[in-house]
């Protein structure tokens, strides 16, 4: 029996991946909200990278340049996908990640525009009012997090960065690395 490799793929701010096992999307998020929603029956996936909660057209649109920009038109893309390959909305398995508060003042008050948190409550309503639970989620904090999504299990991992020594906190030249081991969480 010959291993399958399993095909990785970068997810962009306002993308919307929706594909079959296997693959694995890889994403990276701050205050963005990434939504995935599997078919275990039928091993589909999808996830989006959200920056905003919603657009301001009342009705989203296939033609949309970037239909997973906003979190309520994301949530309309992917549902389409599975009702075009006749997944039963009983059958997907929902989860929330992202939505962390990357803004925040330097005398620690509440930012101005919390979007992180206004992302994962536009992803909270966006799936209730399609009659969808959310399974999972690991969502809000300060931290941004790796997000890579097995579309052969459903899984996902969660990495946190690795703490940086101090005074390297800002250093804009240094790549963020992110931890595997002690900072994973598997949903």
């Amino acid at each position: 029996m010959k291993n399958r490799a399993v095909q990785s793929h970068f997810l962009g701010i306002g993308d919307v991946v929706f594909g079959k096992a296997p693959a694995s999307i890889v994403t990276v998020l701050g205050s963005c909200i990434a939504i995935t929603i599997y078919d275990p029956r039928q091993r589909l996936g999808a996830i989006c990278h959200a920056a905003l909660p919603k657009c301001l057209d009342r009705q989203c649109h296939a033609d949309c340049c970037k239909p997973g920009k906003h979190v309520a038109c994301a949530v309309q893309v992917m549902l389409r996908q599975f009702a075009r390959h006749n997944s039963s909305r009983q059958d997907l398995q929902v989860k929330i990640f992202g939505g962390a508060e990357m803004f925040a003042t330097q005398d620690n008050k509440p930012p101005l525009f919390a979007i992180g948190s206004m992302n994962d409550e536009a992803a909270h309503r966006a799936l209730q009012q399609e009659g969808l639970t959310v399974q999972a989620l690991d969502t809000g904090g300060t931290s941004k997090r790796k997000v890579t999504f097995d579309m052969a299990t459903g899984k996902v991992m969660v990495e946190r960065p690795k703490a940086l020594p101090p005074g390297n906190r800002t250093s804009a030249n240094r790549a963020i690395k992110f931890a595997t081991t002690n900072n994973s969480s598997y949903y």
